[in-house]
């Protein structure tokens, strides 16, 4: 499939619920169209788009994990704000984005890159 938001779970490769491709398309989308002026509104969409169901937590925890904080970081009060306006719905949401990121940070310390590599620093950095 080749989409920038294929992920990886776990250290032992389990793969993640993907969400059908209309679904991840308006959801990609929502995060690229996220502003300070909009986040409310775009966190109430996010509930619409995913109901009641958390099944596809995992998934948004780690595409926002690998695909934005560790790669924007700055952009990390707007998600932060964005994540506040989930509420109690996304709760289950920031427990899913810390074990993400504990699981990256834990990939990059391990990494054999991590003393060469400026990048793979830059983006453990951000993750801290």
């Amino acid at each position: 499939m080749g989409r920038a938001v294929n992920c990886i779970k776990t250290e032992n490769d389990d793969s993640l619920r993907m969400p059908p491709e209309t679904l991840l398309d308006e959801v990609t989308r929502l995060i690229n169209n996220l502003s300070p002026a909009n986040c409310e509104a775009k966190a109430t969409e996010l509930k619409t788009l995913l109901g009641s169901s958390q099944e596809y937590f995992e998934w948004l925890a780690q595409y926002l994990v690998q695909k934005r904080i560790s790669t924007q970081p700055n952009f990390h009060s707007l998600y932060l704000q964005f994540i506040d306006y989930l509420g109690d719905w996304g709760s289950t949401l920031v427990a899913a984005i810390l074990a993400s990121v504990y699981i990256n940070i834990g990939r990059y310390l391990r990494s054999s890159k991590i003393t060469t590599s400026t990048s793979e620093r830059s983006l453990l950095k951000n993750l801290g």
